[in-house]
């Protein structure tokens, strides 16, 4: 097995998963780091997002949610 095979089988181990998304380029840091924070901390989930333009916040359905 390779490094990369075995790091992939770790993080699978944890209850991870690898996806591929498309981002605008100036919020990848931003959905890296909203994602590398509910790696961390479980507890932690999306449910708002915020317009930049209009300061107005959009809630998320719960579409997604694996409970």
């Amino acid at each position: 097995m390779s490094r990369n095979s075995e790091y992939e089988q770790r993080q699978k181990d944890k209850g991870l998963k690898k996806i591929t998304l498309w981002v605008p380029e100036d919020r990848d840091c931003e959905v890296k780091q909203a994602a590398q924070m509910m790696c961390d901390n479980e507890d932690l989930t999306i449910n708002v997002l915020r317009s930049i333009r209009a300061s107005l916040s959009l809630c998320l359905p719960n579409k997604c949610r694996h409970w």
